[in-house]
């Protein structure tokens, strides 16, 4: 090619893609490679210390062609107990919700109305659009994630996303479960049925720090059908913080009526 002269418009791209460098692929950790079983069980331990936090968030949510923004207050508590107090990004207060785990309470202050029930994903979808029951939805909060009754499990490495893979099936479902092999922190946790996807959760976290593992800073759920996507971002995280049982309960305000709620 004589200088000054510019290359053909199809010749720069796909120089580029010559020389391109393929993904970097991250090799496993050195040492033995644990079993799945074992893997999961090194998860659940390294959870252990953890039985509290306290957070305020920035809630996203995408449902039916709409998109809604708000702010709220979690607090989580083991076994599997959860408060959630949502506002409008204006400020004004819009429901709060508190579950055990086997039971919910919602107080609707945008609709007026109280509601109780079982903690369903129903029933929970009230609030935020999830496809987890009370327990579940606690839980994932303190970081350990809800995986279904397997009659089998697998281990491999995920060199491109630099983590444990781990996949569980039954007889109906199928679960991918990447997990972080030094923090032990689950980063994404996809279910199936019948080959298609359900639903999936997507984690980040912080490093494990004072003795305490990885928390969570966003959680982000998609949901294949109907099309729901939900994000959360955890601020002014507060681990280990002392819950009273007050906080898990709710009393409907003087007056009003309270509905009891299936699903």
């Amino acid at each position: 090619m004589r200088a000054g002269r510019l290359a053909p418009a199809w010749l720069l791209p796909a120089c580029l893609l010559l020389s391109a460098c393929p993904p970097r692929l991250v090799p496993p950790p050195p040492g033995d490679t644990p079993g799945a079983e074992q893997l999961l069980r090194r998860l659940r331990r390294a959870r252990r210390p953890l039985h509290s936090l306290r957070a305020s968030a920035v809630v996203v949510a995408r449902r039916h062609g709409q998109r809604v923004k708000m702010r709220a207050l979690v607090a989580a508590a083991r076994p599997a107990r959860l408060r959630l107090e949502t506002e409008s990004i204006f400020g004004q207060a819009v429901s709060i919700m508190v579950t055990d785990g086997r039971r919910f309470t919602l107080w609707d202050m945008e609709h007026g109305r109280f509601l109780q029930g079982r903690a369903t994903p129903a029933n929970l979808g009230r609030v935020l659009p999830v496809p987890l029951d009370g327990a579940e939805l606690a839980r994932t909060f303190l970081g350990e994630p809800p995986l279904i009754a397997y009659a089998r499990a697998r281990l491999s490495w995920d060199g491109a996303a630099g983590s444990y893979l781990v996949e569980l099936e039954n007889s109906r479902q199928r679960q991918l479960l990447w997990i972080h092999p030094q923090w032990l922190l689950p980063l994404r946790l996809e279910t199936y049925q019948q080959g298609k996807l359900l639903w999936r959760i997507s984690l980040q976290g912080q490093a494990p720090r004072d003795d305490l593992p990885a928390m969570i800073e966003s959680l982000t759920c998609e949901i294949s059908s109907p099309a729901v996507r939900l994000y959360i971002h955890l601020r002014s995280l507060e681990a280990n913080c002392r819950l009273p049982d007050d906080v898990f309960r709710l009393e409907p305000p003087p007056g009003m009526e309270v509905e009891t709620v299936g699903g």
